[in-house]
């Protein structure tokens, strides 16, 4: 949505309503607020010009306009989220409108789940601080901001409005009703958490979780309103209630406490006059510009189709580079941070002018220029870097300039005050970076398993975590960045590191900041490991967040494959997907058939699921016979780093009545009690990856929308503890899912996996499946089983004839099994 049609939106509701100071989004279940207002006008959401529909049962779609004791006040019943699979600018619709009428303070409520000693179902809490806990997005990175509200999102570590969280702390006090304070902790949803992110919750400082709220007050800062918020406690977070948790439930639940919530806010809002009738004549110069910048909604940042094409543009920039300086000899780059805005001379080249440059966001313009025609310096204008295009377009420029060392600049603030070092010995990615390798692996598909960062000789390094930017990380963040190890916070990309080392160079980082920016010695090793890059004509795609099928056409691709399954008996009722172990069952039973993913309707469609086999086989023991589906040859060791999204085979298999999933995969070892190369089956998970496989549309024919996360992994139940193994070689472990647990390997993240997070080991795929399992609502159940390979091995480990006949004998044991049941 352009800024544009967001100034049509408010000129509408303008004309209907007039405008309003204060503005209440109001939660699942919380619509009965409005009737504390007096002389209310109703707009419907589709009346007004471009908001987006609501489809979330509990929000009805409706803008209230009223007054509480003389303070006129915008009630939206109804909201926004980004598990609806529609983007940031449309997720915090409402902020912006409220932004171009004048609205000087947001106040959000929600329905959360409570994860404080005392909380109990009904209970209230009032929003202090918040964390991006399980995604790890800046809704603000799709803004067209000023330059006067980036650098607002960029000056505090503070998003909630101190003076209202007093007021309405003493309010609460004066009223007698109980009103418990902390952080609540963003989820990507819609499935509820796992009792293992509840217990991490707790741990980081939340005193709520749930789905929603963080975008739209991120935006609200940005925009320079005061934010306030009080949390429903629905129910308590998984683990630490007895039953089941459903939607219906925080429903129910919200009635409990709307009454106290009523009250309240009506006194709270009554009150505001105390404060914001006091506000000093510069706020109210900065409401007057905050809406300056250019128009549109996001910006686009276009790539190229084909790798040829992106080659060709890279060998062009390169010949114009070579030729403006005279020199075929460089040797290093530097990524130098460079805030203030520089007359450009004739001897730089700016970025966008060199052959296919990505566009991006940024805040000013960055340029190259070579010096002692050995060094290429990039001065990089933005502290937020590159975007993942760009910085693979320039990974790969270097490469074909022959430029063997990266030093590049990482724009932070310190944790740890102890360490003086400005040099980076290790990276934790927090960003929605999500596959940053995505346009160099078509180009180089083998991955780069030399050391990362090589800071050889430095004796003192420092940890650094990169949260997505613009916005500073909050003070729950940078709690949270703590417990992960990190010694340094900040919002520079780092996917330049990942892309500059997948090219072969050695990359080198160091910490600056705009107060201080001094050089540290670096004793650079230049010696250069030349690679082979694969010159075809490939398709590049840009990332995606999710996959689907539609139910009809999953129906399709059951029939198709059950009419290979005709005369044999009791159809299988459990089935195997294979992520990357390449462990093979047709030695030991009977193959009925076997499908290419090629020859199934509709499946051929996903380039981003690689090529795989759907089989069936007969399993014979002990005067028993069973069928079993399975899924082979999806990944391997040297592939598996994609981040490989198998929900529409779960899909498809549900369809076909299978009732249990054995998931076999690679894991990273980070606890020195699992034996190495040890077979273990996961318990419980933490949902690092900043995705969910259910966002988007939901089909009710697969599950409820929103659904409880515990027991995701019942091995017990699947019958892994049966049959003829000795089951005491199987090691039960709790797993951290990261995006890329191969390509970006963090030695402090691998220590804080088990210290801070209670995970033995570290995956990169399954996890959007497991999600896709519980979302049946019981009607599937699941067990992941694989190998823990130590960090350093995770390459080039394969599995041995004795694990993969250990995992073989072990699922074929338990499918017969439960084919009894």
């Amino acid at each position: 949505m352009t800024e544009q049609e967001m100034r049509q939106s408010a000129d509408y509701v303008r004309s209907k309503v007039g405008t309003a100071d204060v503005a209440v989004i109001l939660g699942s279940g919380l619509g009965d607020f409005v009737k504390v207002l007096k002389n209310c006008t109703e707009l419907s959401y589709s009346e007004i010009p471009h908001m987006p529909k609501v489809t979330v049962l509990g929000h009805a779609g409706k803008l209230i306009s009223g007054e509480i004791k003389g303070v006129k006040v915008f009630c939206f019943a109804g909201r926004f989220h980004s598990y609806e699979g529609i983007g940031w600018t449309d997720v915090c619709f409402q902020v912006r409108l409220m932004a171009n009428l004048g609205c000087k303070l947001y106040i959000v409520t929600n329905s959360a789940g409570g994860v404080l000693d005392g909380m109990r179902a009904g209970c209230l809490c009032l929003m202090d601080d918040h964390a991006r806990y399980m995604t790890r997005v800046d809704p603000l990175k799709q803004f067209y901001l000023s330059q006067e509200n980036l650098e607002r999102s960029r000056e505090t570590h503070e998003y909630w409005n101190k003076k209202m969280v007093e007021l309405t702390m003493k309010i609460s006090h004066e009223l007698k009703i109980q009103l418990f304070q902390g952080a609540y902790l963003w989820t990507s949803g819609p499935s509820y958490e796992t009792p293992l992110e509840v217990r991490n919750a707790q741990k980081f400082g939340g005193a709520t979780v749930g789905m929603s709220t963080v975008p739209e007050v991120v935006a609200a800062h940005a925009y320079g309103m005061a934010v306030m918020g009080i949390s429903m406690v629905s129910n308590l977070g998984a683990g630490l209630q007895t039953t089941e948790l459903t939607h219906q439930e925080v429903l129910e639940s919200s009635k409990l406490s709307v009454p106290n919530l009523m009250q309240l806010l009506e006194e709270t809002i009554a009150r505001t006059p105390e404060i914001f009738t006091k506000v000093e004549q510069e706020e109210e110069s900065k409401q007057k510009h905050q809406l300056d910048g250019q128009e549109g909604t996001q910006l686009p940042v276009p790539f190229h189709n084909d790798t040829l094409s992106l080659l060709n543009d890279i060998q062009t920039a390169t010949l114009f580079i070579q030729s403006k300086y005279e020199t075929a000899n460089l040797q290093r780059a530097l990524f130098k941070y460079h805030p203030q805005t520089t007359h450009l001379e004739s001897t730089h080249i700016k970025l966008d002018s060199l052959q296919g440059y990505p566009s991006g966001f940024t805040s000013g313009q960055s340029y190259l220029t070579v010096s002692d025609d050995t060094t290429l310096t990039i001065h990089v204008s933005d502290r937020d870097g590159f975007s993942l295009a760009q910085s693979s377009y320039l990974s790969l420029l270097l490469y074909t300039l022959k430029i063997q060392t990266a030093v590049v600049d990482l724009h932070g603030e310190r944790l740890n005050d102890t360490l003086k070092s400005n040099m980076i010995k290790d990276v934790i990615d927090f960003t929605a970076d999500t596959q940053t390798l995505q346009y160099l692996l078509p180009i180089h598909p083998h991955y780069n398993t030399k050391a990362f960062l090589n800071q050889l000789n430095i004796k003192e390094g420092i940890t650094y975590m990169a949260f997505e930017g613009p916005s500073k990380p909050s003070l729950v963040e940078m709690n949270f960045a703590k417990h992960c190890g990190a010694d340094v916070v900040g919002t520079t990309s780092v996917s330049l590191l990942y892309t500059l080392h997948h090219m072969g160079l050695n990359v080198y980082a160091k910490l600056v900041n705009d107060e201080n920016q001094q050089e540290e010695e670096l004793d650079i090793d230049e010696a250069h490991i030349p690679i082979q890059i694969e010159i075809k004509d490939k398709k590049l795609e840009q990332p995606s967040r999710v996959l689907h099928l539609s139910f009809d056409e999953i129906d399709a691709a059951s029939r198709h494959i059950q009419q290979s399954i005709t005369n044999q008996g009791d159809p299988p009722i459990s089935a195997v997907i294979d992520f990357n172990l390449n462990i093979s069952f047709e030695s030991s039973c009977e193959l009925i058939f076997s499908i290419p993913s090629t020859s199934i309707p509709h499946f051929e469609q996903f380039t981003k699921l690689p090529s795989f086999e759907l089989s069936c086989v007969r399993i014979s023991k002990n005067n028993k016979s069973t069928l079993l589906y399975v899924v082979s040859t999806l990944g391997n060791h040297s592939q598996s780093h994609h981040q490989i999204n198998a929900v529409p085979l779960v899909r498809l298999l549900q369809n076909l009545n299978v009732k249990n999933i054995f998931m076999t995969s690679s894991f990273v070892c980070c606890n020195d009690s699992i034996p190495k190369d040890a077979v273990v089956v996961l318990s419980d998970h933490v949902n690092l990856t900043g995705d969910n496989s259910l966002t988007g549309h939901n089909e009710q024919r697969w599950g409820d929308r929103f659904f409880d996360m515990t027991k995701t992994y019942d091995y017990n139940k699947i019958k892994l503890t049966g049959g003829d193994v000795h089951c005491d070689q199987l090691y039960p472990v709790q797993c951290l899912f990261l995006n890329h647990a191969r390509v970006q390997q963090s030695s402090t993240l691998l220590k804080s996996a088990f210290e801070t997070f209670g995970c033995e080991v570290i995956g990169d795929v399954g996890c959007m499946e497991s999600i896709a399992v519980k979302h049946t609502v019981g009607k599937l159940r699941c067990a992941m089983l694989g190998v823990a390979f130590d960090a350093d091995k995770i390459h080039e480990a394969t599995v041995s004839e004795k694990q993969s006949a250990f995992i073989v004998e072990l699922i074929q044991d338990s499918a017969l099994l439960l084919s009894q049941e």
